[in-house]
């Protein structure tokens, strides 16, 4: 299967996926998302929860449903009349609450207060919390690169980026075509045919990017707890994702 075919289907079934995780976080009052600090994170879910329950969830999987085709990756939309009046309704109340109104702003731009935490700690907090799901990463550093093996033919990088005031993270999903062996991960890496952009639960959840940013002492370990949990929470999901993908 070519590259772009196979992007195009995988991205196909990302979409769906996306827009039914949207609506488990919304129902659950955003319990992964909450645990970012990150301004516009915290900007678009100030506005969204501005509205009653029923319509913060048609609202926020609207929002994911349409980053889609804002980012290029999936452009065959299925937004119901009512999503596109839920689209309307946020940028109508975002214009009213702009960034430099949201609770983060000040923090961010005025104050700075972030927490500075030494990165051997930060270090030591998510691969502990990592292990259980990548083992141990294949590199040390303040990028920790792991990779993950399905089915022999698929495979998912994943790159946590350490800083002393935030951690992100994103995989990278790849193919390995039929005959192709490696025999170590720097072989693996230039063989292996990557067909997806960054993801990640900011990313899949409708925001370009997003970190976990730390203003109390228990961010880092909250931030560590919830990165394992998304990274476990999608590698559940992948299978669906790719199954029958390729023969």
């Amino acid at each position: 299967m070519e590259k772009q075919v196979l992007k195009s289907e995988f991205y196909s079934r990302l979409y769906k996926w996306s827009a039914n995780d949207a609506y488990r976080e919304a129902s659950n009052n955003f319990p992964f998302l909450k645990t970012m600090n990150d301004l516009h994170v915290s900007h678009t879910l100030e506005v969204v929860e501005s509205f009653s329950k029923s319509q913060q969830i048609k609202m926020f999987v609207a929002l994911t449903k349409n980053s889609y085709q804002l980012s290029g990756e999936y452009s065959n939309m299925d937004l119901t009349p009512e999503e596109k009046i839920m689209l309307g309704l946020f940028q109508k109340k975002q214009e009213l609450l702009p960034h430099d109104k949201s609770k983060l702003h000040d923090i961010f731009y005025i104050k700075k207060s972030f927490l500075k935490i030494p990165i051997k700690e930060l270090k030591k907090n998510i691969i502990k919390e990592l292990f259980p799901i990548f083992g141990n990463p294949s590199e040390p550093g303040n990028h920790l690169p792991y990779m993950t093996i399905i089915e022999n033919k698929w495979s998912i990088s994943t790159l946590v980026s350490l800083d002393i005031t935030g951690i992100s993270y994103s995989h990278l999903v790849g193919f390995l075509p039929q005959g192709i062996t490696f025999s170590n991960n720097e072989e693996l890496y230039k063989k292996r045919l990557v067909f997806s952009n960054p993801i990640s639960l900011p990313k899949w959840l409708g925001f370009k990017g997003g970190g976990w940013f730390f203003l109390k002492k228990e961010h880092p370990t909250i931030a560590a707890k919830t990165i394992a949990g998304a990274c476990s929470h999608f590698l559940n999901a992948f299978p669906d994702l790719i199954d029958g993908l390729v023969s």
